[in-house]
Formats: structure tokens, C-alpha cells, sequence
């Protein structure tokens, strides 16, 4: 009886194994503005989850970062230039199967892959990156934490 519970616990181990996280941040002091970002991706079932939680985190998200024409009048010339509503978007893309008989009991998600990318729309350089696979939140009895370590990666640039 022990060496079978040995071998169901060796068994959930390595399939918690599999995951491959990686994440990378290019800015070295952290943002001190509005926690305001725009998703950008299909609308996936899972993102509302990673909404919800950038929400808790006091984040206020949109669904589009909207773009608007503004024009500046200089004493020479005027200029003219695209603004987008939201100076930071996130770009999230993932495969995680959605039918009932690949989804976790608890609700969770089992992704092939997930990738976010931060970018800052001022620069138009990309300031965070995270990629990931494996089991979600609510996955029992092999639960990650895909969710909770991409917010608190995104959470991490801003001051606190």
C-alpha cells in the first residue's frame, strides 16, 4: 500500500514537472503610473480569469487599447499623431482545449501553451514577457499557478 502511494505521488510530481515557465522584464525601474492596461487576443474562456485577477490586483482593465487622432499646434508647424486610450497593452495568446473532456474537474485548464507580452505603446517596445505551460489554477490534483504567476509578473512593473 505505501509503494502505490509512492508511485501516485511520484506520478503527480512529475506531471507538475512539465511545466516550462519563463518570464523576462526589460525595464529597470518600476512604472509609477496608472494601473491601466488593455488585453489584446482572442477572448478566450481563460482570459476572463487572467482579467479577474489583474481586477483584484487593482488594475483597471480594457478590452481594446482605442486609438484617437490628436493634433498639437507648434508656433511653426502642426503635428499630428495616433494616441491609443491605454499607454500599456498586454498580447496574450495560448492553446488550452476548451472541450469538457480535456478541461480539469476544478474548473482549471491544461495549456499546451500560454505567452503574454507587455508592451508599452509610448515606446513601442515590448517591457515583459512570460511564457508558459502545464496545468492552471484548479486542476486537482496537479494544480499550477500559470495564472497567479502572470499577473504577479505583470503586477511587478508597476510601483507599488
Amino acid at each position: 500500500m505505501k509503494l502505490k502511494l509512492f508511485y501516485i505521488g511520484l506520478t503527480l510530481l512529475l506531471l507538475q514537472s512539465c511545466s516550462h515557465k519563463m518570464s523576462y522584464s526589460s525595464i529597470t525601474e518600476p512604472i509609477d503610473d496608472k494601473k491601466v492596461i488593455a488585453l489584446s487576443g482572442q477572448r478566450f474562456p481563460w482570459v476572463v480569469e487572467i482579467e479577474q485577477r489583474l481586477k483584484n490586483k487593482g488594475f483597471t482593465v480594457l478590452r481594446y487599447s482605442s486609438v484617437q487622432r490628436v493634433t498639437e499646434k507648434a508656433p511653426d508647424k502642426d503635428i499630428s499623431y495616433q494616441q491609443a486610450s491605454a499607454r500599456y497593452v498586454v498580447q496574450l495568446n495560448g492553446f488550452a482545449p476548451l472541450e469538457w473532456a480535456f478541461r480539469c474537474m476544478g474548473g482549471g485548464y491544461k495549456f499546451n501553451y500560454i505567452s503574454a507580452e507587455v508592451i508599452d505603446t509610448k515606446t513601442n517596445q515590448s517591457i515583459y514577457s512570460f511564457n508558459d505551460s502545464g496545468y492552471s489554477e484548479n486542476c486537482p490534483p496537479v494544480s499550477g499557478s500559470i495564472f497567479t504567476d502572470l499577473v504577479d509578473g505583470i503586477n511587478g512593473l508597476w510601483k507599488n
